[in-house]
């Protein structure tokens, strides 16, 4: 961002938080967890934990809010014009994994190995987007129903 503070550049982006949706197939923990659930027969194990905080957003809210951005926001000079997308909620390790079990109706056994590499918080504001425009999210519990 140093280089754009004496750049007459207008341009911004944005910058979101952990995200998931139908048919993701990535390594990220939404869609690592839901192919554990999936395939367990009466445990998991997850690494940490649990009690590590995290934001999740659908990719739908995403899509939306990047279509909203286009609409509504001219880009700004700003020294670093870049926004964090998150919804403020943030949820532990353990209540999405009992969470996804739930809603998959899989009655297992979620064990925490304790393993210390994993980063105690990684929330982000989204109060700077939000001085430009509303944001809208999905309750998480309807998000992971429409994923899962």
């Amino acid at each position: 961002c140093y280089n754009l503070q004496n750049s007459n550049t207008k341009f911004s982006g944005l910058i979101p938080c952990n995200m998931f949706g139908k048919d993701d197939t990535s390594s990220h923990f939404i869609p690592t967890l839901i192919r554990k659930v999936r395939n367990a027969t009466d445990k998991i194990e997850l690494h940490g934990t649990g009690e590590e905080l995290r934001q999740f957003m659908f990719v739908d809210d995403f899509a939306m809010i990047i279509k909203q951005y286009l609409a509504e926001i001219t880009p700004i000079n700003l020294s670093c014009p870049f926004f964090n997308v998150a919804p403020a909620t943030v949820y532990t390790v353990k209540q999405i994994a009992k969470l996804v079990a739930l809603i998959m109706n899989k009655p297992i056994d979620i064990v925490f190995n304790d393993i210390d590499n994993t980063q105690y918080r990684k929330d982000v504001s989204s109060d700077l987007l939000r001085e430009h425009m509303t944001l809208n999210f999905t309750d998480i519990e309807t998000a992971l129903k429409a994923t899962i």
